[in-house]
């Protein structure tokens, strides 16, 4: 007896898809590559935005670190910031024995600075700038900040002779060997120093330097004639100051520092971006310390009732007396160098403020 078979059981074989089935795979697929570019291209997105407010925080507080550091030394001269006399004879080698005293190097004016108002006016005007600033780079509204300062180590002085002859120092400055062809670092012909016992003090440029082997301890007599060495040149008429200090003077190195904001060296010489903080120290070359920082405002408090606080946040062009600085609040705009949006030109800013009390002067 033959046995029945049930189709039911039968194996179905899959002989293809139906073009309904393919249409529906696809569309299917479609959507979900869409979804993984999409999510993709947002992380992306996300990604660039987190990298571009990771710079402009770290352009920004670099930048910050640099010019803060400087306004805290702005007006030291070594035990004192506020001497009774000083008297800076450091002149332009151009100039004559009444010549006015380098801007560079006048420490007398420890804090200034200039705003830049259209493509050729500046508040307070231009003068004493070193030709090395580019001055026609930095952007309308930005500020250029002007700090002086000593700095270094403090090295004992007395003189070895009456004044105007050479001085010497008790001891060899650091790195300065007992013999005459050995560097003195800091201390070399050109260079510009102070001295200062907290009463007076005196900026003059070195001219010459011989160190003292036979001496106990050795020492280092420093000459100081009126001849010229590079831009510049001691006045003819003698620092007698320096004949009037005491035994406890001591000598330090002059800083003069100037920042501003100009085109980084990797900036499209068409739009002059991305911008960045420079600095100049001594009248030398500027440097470039930080890109993506594009404009600088600085405002001076001033203490107009003698307590030495301050009673009012000036522009440099609206200050009474400069010598009344006690305070800087200074405003840097940072941005992320790099497109990282689609909205405007593509670039994160923000504004880091910080308000800094001048230490020598409080």
């Amino acid at each position: 007896m033959a046995r029945g078979v049930n189709p039911s059981s039968r194996r179905t074989r899959q002989r293809g898809l139906s073009l309904v089935e393919i249409m529906v795979a696809l569309l299917l697929g479609a959507i979900i590559t869409v979804g993984i570019i999409n999510m993709f291209t947002a992380n992306r997105a996300t990604y660039q935005v987190n990298m571009g407010q990771a710079r402009l925080q770290e352009n920004g507080r670099f930048a910050m670190d640099f010019v803060t550091a400087s306004m805290r030394n702005a007006g030291y001269t070594g035990c004192s910031s506020r001497v009774a006399e000083i008297n800076n004879v450091v002149i332009p080698a151009a100039g004559n024995n009444d010549s006015p005293p380098a801007a560079a190097f006048d420490l007398r004016d420890a804090i200034s600075g200039h705003r830049k108002l259209s493509a050729t006016d500046w508040e307070p005007d231009l003068v004493g700038l070193p030709a090395s600033i580019p001055v026609a780079d930095i952007p309308v509204g930005s500020d250029m900040l002007i700090l002086r300062y000593a700095t270094g180590d403090d090295i004992d002085y007395f003189a070895d002779t009456a004044p105007p002859a050479a001085t010497s120092f008790s001891a060899l400055p650091p790195g300065c060997g007992p013999q005459n062809t050995d560097p003195c670092p800091g201390f070399e012909p050109g260079d510009v120093l102070v001295a200062s016992d907290c009463q007076a003090a005196v900026v003059f440029m070195v001219t010459s330097r011989t160190p003292q082997a036979n001496t106990t301890p050795p020492s280092l007599r420093i000459g100081h004639s009126t001849s010229t060495v590079g831009g510049f040149k001691n006045a003819a008429k003698p620092f007698m100051v320096v004949g009037e200090l005491s035994d406890d003077a001591s000598i330090l190195a002059l800083r003069s520092e100037i920042y501003f904001i100009a085109p980084s060296t990797d900036a499209d010489p068409d739009t002059g971006l991305p911008r960045a903080l420079w600095r100049s120290t001594g009248g030398a070359t500027p440097v470039e310390l930080v890109e993506g920082i594009e404009n600088m405002t600085v405002l001076y408090g001033e203490d107009t009732s003698g307590d030495r606080t301050p009673n009012i946040y000036r522009t440099i062009d609206d200050v009474g007396n400069r010598e009344n600085v006690v305070t800087l609040r200074v405003t840097l705009r940072a941005n992320s160098v790099n497109r990282v949006t689609d909205q405007g030109d593509g670039l994160l800013r923000r504004d880091f403020t910080k308000t800094v009390a001048i230490r020598n002067r409080i």
